[in-house]
């Protein structure tokens, strides 16, 4: 749950994100519980989730409200998952741009002599 000082930035939004964090907007059942008329299902197992007409609005509030949340927290909260190969590959990188960075200071028939 973010803090509240992270939650009074989006005054006077915060209403609208605590009544889009309140249940009864969607339901939650096994596949054959479903409408068909759902307008979003969600599925973890055998259990589903879903949103339908009237629940819409909501979806969006809470939609919002996550990329607000998201986007307010610090970025030294975001974790960032690199695979090793990643990694390497930033690193090359680096290395290849002070190389480039090097080699631009110096005229191309001196490197050449």
């Amino acid at each position: 749950m973010p803090s509240l000082s992270i939650a009074r930035r989006f005054d006077p939004l915060w209403d609208s994100h605590l009544e889009a964090m309140n249940p009864g907007w969607f339901s939650v059942g096994k596949k054959c519980d479903v409408p068909k008329d759902a307008c979003y299902v969600g599925q973890c197992g055998k259990t589903y989730i879903w949103v339908m007409r009237d629940g819409m609005d909501s979806l969006t509030k809470v939609t919002l409200a996550i990329l607000d949340i998201a986007s307010a927290a610090p970025t030294s909260f975001a974790v960032l998952h690199l695979t090793p190969e990643a990694v390497h590959l930033a690193q090359l990188k680096s290395k290849a741009a002070t190389l480039a960075d090097l080699l631009s200071k110096y005229p191309r028939n001196k490197l050449t002599k």
